[in-house]
């Protein structure tokens, strides 16, 4: 007489261990899908604010008037973004060495006035209420901050000189920086927000 092997199936304890153990696997790929899509999303909005700080930056150094409201965000894709634009004179320090070399010829003076007259100009983007973000750009908003130094009377090219000098205040705009009497720092478009730069 054969004996028959029973087949075995699954107790009702290993199938609630296996489905537990599958929703554990399901729930960890679906979090790591979910953490991957986010931090791709944040990389592609800090793409898009280091292209539209670049922007503004040759906008602002072709025609500072030609820059866009300062109130109100910009569109880049399918998304908003606000900026800031910060003008500072660049602050000069004689060096120690030259100085008690004794007083400097009229090139170092001539050196030293151009240096005085440059203007360091700091751009920052940042995602807009409007698309996630926040209306200040605090540090948990994605954003980039450029900053560049710029010489006012040194235009970039023909048109630029000629948009320049074709308006009242972009004439006395250039012999304000001509002449040296900017009267220090100008005002800042708009107010710098908080956080520090990433």
């Amino acid at each position: 007489m054969t004996s028959r092997r029973r087949r075995r199936g699954f107790t009702f304890l290993e199938t609630v261990a296996a489905v537990a153990l599958l929703s554990i696997v399901v729930a960890t790929v679906f979090s790591a899908s979910d953490y991957l899509f986010r931090a791709q999303t944040r990389d592609r909005q800090k793409v898009a604010c280091a292209e539209l700080c670049n922007r503004l930056i040759l906008q602002y150094l072709d025609d500072k008037d030609s820059l866009p409201a300062a109130d109100a965000p910009m569109e880049y894709g399918s998304e908003r973004f606000r900026w800031s634009l910060n003008e500072s004179n660049l602050t000069v320090q004689e060096n120690l060495n030259r100085a008690a070399a004794g007083p400097a010829g009229p090139a170092g003076r001539s050196a030293t006035n151009r240096l005085d007259r440059m203007l360091y100009v700091t751009v920052r983007v940042w995602l807009s209420e409007d698309s996630g973000g926040t209306r200040d750009g605090t540090d948990n908003t994605p954003y980039v901050t450029m900053s560049r130094i710029v010489d006012p009377v040194g235009l970039r090219n023909p048109d630029a000189i000629n948009r320049m000098m074709s308006t009242d205040a972009g004439m006395r705009r250039l012999m304000e920086a001509m002449l040296g009497s900017s009267g220090g720092a100008t005002k800042a478009l708009p107010a710098a927000p908080k956080g520090a730069t990433k």
